[in-house]
């Protein structure tokens, strides 16, 4: 039997980040990204709704810095009865610094125009000058 939704639970050391309910006909993804020179990683969620206007079709969290060591626990329970698509946890902006329309986030690790010095827009995506950076690091390099 296909559930209408079904709901995500992510914490970190015990500690609650972010929930999500994500219908049949949604997609989630929870994205983990290493931090470049680093030794920890960025934790993520983006909830992708085909049926919504435009920008609007990504509801995201603010990015999680996690650090060697810590515990990342998933649990998804079902949802009996329809539910509409919604993701909790930090918002990825603050009420000082909401920019006037939709807020970009990078593509490859989610990082948001806020986050960021400069964000490029292509057909539907979009790459943050960070991950441009590495990009090129990537295509350069001779070894």
């Amino acid at each position: 039997m296909k559930t209408p939704a079904t709901r995500y639970e992510i914490q970190v050391n015990g500690e609650l980040v972010a929930d999500a309910t994500v219908s049949i006909a949604d997609q989630l993804e929870i994205n983990l990204v290493s931090l470049t020179e680093q030794d920890g990683a960025v934790l993520a969620l983006t909830a992708f709704l085909p049926d919504a206007e435009n920008r609007k079709n990504y509801v995201h969290t603010k990015n999680t810095v996690l650090s060697p060591g810590d515990v990342v626990t998933i649990t998804l329970a079902e949802v009996r009865e329809p539910a509409t698509t919604r993701v909790n946890g930090p918002s990825t902006t603050d009420d000082d610094d909401v920019p006037s329309g939709p807020v970009m986030t990078c593509s490859f690790c989610g990082k948001t125009q806020l986050e960021v010095g400069k964000i490029i827009a292509g057909k539907d995506v979009f790459i943050c000058d960070e991950c441009v950076k590495l990009c090129h690091e990537i295509v350069t390099d001779e070894t």
